[in-house]
């Protein structure tokens, strides 16, 4: 499967690379990690190197794994092209126009398979979050507000069996 997986990840990369960013990222790799259990990709911009997580593909399957490469696809194009390559505005626009997302964050469950509890905590807006570590700091919703926001801070409801 680890091969036929990488062959499909690999052609994808291809087909978006020459529809969506004009073959401008032939330098750049793509590969699964099956250590990745709290983000779904990642870019890493000294090595030229995508990497996506392999969890994350079993629990949600191709599309939702289509638009996280095209995510960090996007960070590597700019990074190429010699932009700036964080969630900026214009990151912001090409994330909108090539996958239809407004919002920059996957809100999908990665609960990692390798810790038998798991933190929760909620917001006043009812949304769930589970953390690997209980934070110390004062947290509020990303998904209620963007920025840090006082409404909507998040509060420990206490630890879940996974």
């Amino acid at each position: 499967m680890s091969n036929t997986r990488e062959t499909i990840l690999e052609n994808l990369f291809g087909e978006l690379n020459n529809h969506m960013f004009e073959r401008r990222l032939s330098m750049v790799s793509v590969e699964f990690s099956e250590r990745m259990t709290s983000s779904a990709g990642r870019y890493f911009p000294q090595r030229r190197l995508i990497r996506l997580s392999a969890p994350y593909l079993r629990l949600h399957g191709w599309d939702k794994c289509r638009n996280t490469l095209i995510h960090e696809m996007i960070h590597a194009d700019l990074h190429v092209r010699g932009k700036p390559y964080g969630h900026t505005p214009e990151f912001k626009h090409w994330l909108k126009k090539l996958t239809g997302e407004k919002s920059i964050y996957h809100h999908d469950d990665m609960r990692p398979y390798d810790r038998p509890y798991r933190h929760v905590y909620t917001c006043p807006g009812g949304h769930k979050y589970y953390r690997k570590n209980r934070t110390r700091r004062k947290t509020s919703c990303g998904q209620c507000d963007k920025t840090y926001n006082p409404r909507y801070l998040l509060k420990y409801i206490g630890r879940e069996n996974v």
